[in-house]
């Protein structure tokens, strides 16, 4: 949605103390971690033609406001694959995402948000598990 990622679907979880995000509801393409698994799976054109006119609005104390900042964690992503939310978007919560791209090009991410205080001891089972996932679903996308 422009200069937003849109959530069109979710699984909740099990816990009681969840994150939920509500359907249609848009987050910010650079505080969010789909939105910056997104902005990591554009080519470099289009990113630029977005970075004219997306403002990084600072939504909590830990949101990136500044390009320089943003663009080393998109390169962090492009490397690794896995883009991180903490606190960025929301005190309280924390995500990881990852891109997928459909078979005629569409860009989606899947993410999977935690609240902060069992992202930390759960981070490397959560990132193995949205690893194997999008990568099945890739397979089955066939791209």
């Amino acid at each position: 949605d422009n200069e937003k990622i849109v959530f069109v679907d979710q699984i909740a979880g099990t816990h009681r103390l969840a994150a939920i995000s509500g359907l249609g509801v848009a987050f910010p393409l650079h505080s969010s971690a789909n939105g910056k698994a997104a902005l990591a799976a554009m080519n470099e054109a289009t990113l630029a033609k977005l970075k004219k006119k997306l403002v990084l609005t600072q939504l909590t104390a830990k949101t990136l406001t500044s390009w320089e900042a943003l663009e080393g964690e998109i390169a962090e992503i492009r490397k690794n694959g896995i883009a991180y939310d903490r606190e960025e978007n929301s005190p309280g919560i924390s995500a990881i995402a990852m891109s997928v791209t459909g078979p005629s090009g569409e860009l989606a991410a899947i993410s999977i948000p935690v609240p902060t205080q069992r992202f930390a001891e759960n981070e490397q089972t959560l990132v193995k598990l949205l690893r194997r996932h999008v990568e099945a679903l890739q397979q089955r996308l066939g791209t």
